[in-house]
């Protein structure tokens, strides 16, 4: 780590939040709306193996400030304020999470419960197969690392090693991402079944990896303060695929999820936050009246009142850091 980004966030941070000063950051912009994203809170560090998952003790801490600092209102009541042109009276963010995994029903549900904080949890609907035992592809592609660090791997004609393709030295990640579902597909069976990557992975805290099946899907849908919503199906990213398989991506993550828990899904937040103009058409055709992505990407979006912007918390910094980085996004994410 940096000598500058250390000191940061042992001195500058705690200093900034402990004094209050990170609130000028919010009276320094009109927007007045933010939603936050999480993906998934663990009782042990997790960073060794992957940066999606925050600390369950910092997590609490995060809801206290909410709580003390901001209006905290569910994804549908933000959409319908900023159709109607409601302004909020105070500074309001949304909490929102993605992927669907198990430490969601686990470890947040009750810390959002114990503070009442409504929640929008985006679900991958490979969730729903039959199986119950569904790896993200993110996941087996961190295990494929993490447990053959240093060696090189081959699937489908590609070698790799430590995450980056041996001959150009691309990263693994992104090469996966625009690949189009069926090569995608084989190319992370063979590195599952190859290298033995399920049962790598069970040698872990499930915490890190595990998804939630049907059931525990279910369960979490119940209370009142939960919205589920769809984060595709299986983590395609949706503007780098082909137009029919993104429909069918849309199409049938909402199927599934709505089988499930027997309420209408309304809302996406595209996976890596990548869509394109013609995507946004075919979500709102398939009934996707919420659309969320991380970052603007096209001219328009800004005017296009079906879609809005998150932040993603850091998993791998304090909680002062991350107070001064979500009052600032107000700036650049709010609305």
């Amino acid at each position: 780590m940096k000598f500058t980004k250390l000191i940061a966030r042992k001195i500058v941070f705690p200093l900034v939040t402990y004094a209050g000063f990170e609130k000028c950051i919010l009276n320094q912009t009109s927007n007045n709306t933010l939603h936050v994203l999480y993906h998934g809170v663990v009782n042990n560090d997790a960073t060794f193996f992957t940066p999606r998952h925050m600390h369950v003790a910092q997590f609490e801490k995060h809801l206290r400030y909410f709580i003390k600092n901001f209006d905290i209102i569910s994804i549908n009541e933000a959409f319908e304020r900023y159709w109607s042109g409601y302004r909020n009276k105070k500074k309001t963010i949304t909490v929102s999470f993605d992927d669907g995994y198990r430490n969601n029903l686990t470890n947040a549900l009750p810390l959002l419960e114990k503070y009442k904080v409504k929640t929008t949890f985006f679900i991958s609907g490979l969730i729903t197969r039959n199986k119950g035992e569904e790896i993200l592809y993110s996941d087996i592609m961190d295990a494929a690392v993490y447990f053959y660090k240093d060696k090189t791997l081959s699937a489908s004609g590609v070698s790799f090693k430590n995450g980056h393709m041996a001959e150009s030295g691309r990263d693994i990640m992104d090469y996966l991402k625009h690949l189009q579902p069926e090569p995608r597909e084989n190319f992370l069976k063979e590195i599952s079944e190859k290298y033995q990557i399920a049962e790598k992975l069970k040698t872990l805290d499930p915490d890190i990896w595990r998804l939630m099946n049907k059931d525990e899907l279910l369960a979490l849908s119940k209370p009142e303060l939960v919205t589920i919503g769809s984060h595709g199906y299986a983590h395609y990213n949706l503007g780098l695929i082909s137009e029919a398989d993104a429909v069918k991506e849309l199409t049938s993550s909402k199927r599934a999820l709505e089988e499930v828990i027997g309420k209408n899904v309304n809302s996406v937040a595209y996976p890596d936050g990548c869509y394109s103009p013609a995507v946004k058409d075919m979500a709102g055709k398939a009934g996707y009246t919420m659309q969320l992505a991380v970052d603007y990407r096209f001219d328009g979006d800004r005017e296009d009142k079906r879609i809005l912007q998150r932040y993603g918390t850091s998993n791998t910094t304090t909680f002062e850091s991350n107070v001064f980085f979500i009052c600032k996004a107000f700036r650049n994410r709010g609305f």
